[in-house]
């Protein structure tokens, strides 16, 4: 058919129909002899008196995960450490449009792996992190339960059942002197392995209990702090609230809110895993800069009640900024009503500080 078509009603079709066209096009075989419809036929061009545009939808194809490929620079990065093989997976309801997308993707891997590194009896603790004070103190705890279960029989040495035999006598409450009779005599008598052996099952025993009560003793202590981090953010926050200006300089909403950001707001993730808000990190990064200008400030201000030295400073360079003027500009123009107003509204300004 070589009737030209008519294209005057196109700019009412939506990406929906087109869509449809499109999928409808593909499924039909090449060789069918089928007259096609205007509405039907290829629409993937508008026609002006100016110039063509040219439209091209491609069917979404399923990656080997399932997910859909991204068009954005940053989904086909991923896609393509997806294929490498350095990401496992990618959900496919999820949406990869920025460096940020993408780094979580990467944090997600790294955290996947990180966990399944670590060995089945101690990945309990990994949720258990965010609910005690002190995790390390518990790992810790951990690996010498974990090793006192790992002894067996062949390897209680005479050395190392006079450890494990010692440290068990000093839970039973005895000193240093009846520890070292009672190790005397069970070594004359040739029984330190057997004591230590039937001493083993209840000095785990007593390591795993001692893990429960230190668990229940840490998560007390992060409720406690949890509840006084609060009590403190809502006083700042109030406090915050109430400050109309600070030493004569006004504080505007604005500025409270970034303030309040910059000490709480957790932005940034630490390789650890770790939130930490924009005061945090910058210490982090240069904590020796941080401290010596924290110092500085405090004794320049007298302990931040007295900011009249950044004060003495702006004036200063005011003063400066007005003898310049004066030497620069023509005596004339300086007596010149918008020289005057304008050098009138920079005093102004500075009185105002």
């Amino acid at each position: 058919m070589n009737e030209e078509l008519d294209f005057s009603g196109v700019e009412d079709f939506v990406l929906e129909d087109l869509n449809e066209d499109i999928k409808t096009k593909n499924e039909e075989q090449s060789n069918t002899q089928e007259t096609e419809s205007p509405e039907k036929k290829n629409v993937s061009k508008k026609e002006t008196d100016d110039d063509i545009f040219e439209i091209d939808f491609e069917p979404s194809r399923e990656t080997p995960s399932g997910s859909k490929k991204d068009s954005s620079v940053f989904g086909v990065m991923a896609q393509t450490l997806l294929e490498e093989g350095v990401i496992s997976e990618i959900d496919k309801n999820r949406k990869i449009e920025s460096a940020k997308d993408l780094i979580a993707i990467i944090d997600d891997e790294v955290q996947r792996k990180v966990k399944e590194s670590i060995p089945e009896s101690f990945k309990d603790l990994i949720d258990l992190k965010q609910n005690v004070s002190n995790i390390d103190e518990i790992v810790e705890h951990r690996k010498t339960i974990e090793y006192l279960k790992s002894i067996n029989e062949e390897d209680l040495t005479e050395d190392l059942s006079e450890t494990l035999y010692k440290e068990f006598l000093k839970l039973k409450g005895f000193d240093n002197e009846e520890i070292n009779d009672e190790l005397e005599e069970l070594k004359t008598l040739k029984k330190l392995e057997d004591k230590t052996k039937k001493a083993l099952p209840k000095l785990i025993k007593y390591y795993e209990d001692y893990e429960q009560q230190l668990i229940e003793k840490q998560k007390q202590e992060k409720e406690l702090l949890k509840k006084q981090e609060e009590e403190y953010i809502n006083s700042f926050k109030q406090s915050l609230e109430e400050l109309k200006d600070f030493d004569g300089v006004p504080i505007t909403k604005e500025l409270k809110m970034k303030a309040l950001d910059s000490l709480f707001k957790q932005n940034h993730t630490l390789p650890s895993g770790e939130k930490v808000s924009d005061i945090i990190k910058a210490r982090m990064e240069d904590p020796i800069r941080f401290d010596v200008g924290f110092a500085l400030t405090f004794i320049m201000t007298k302990g931040f009640k007295d900011f009249s030295a950044f004060k003495s400073i702006g004036k200063q360079k005011l003063s400066k900024d007005i003898e310049d003027a004066v030497k620069i500009n023509d005596i004339k123009r300086m007596g010149s009503k918008p020289a005057i107003d304008e050098l009138g509204a920079e005093i102004l300004n500075y009185i105002k500080l």
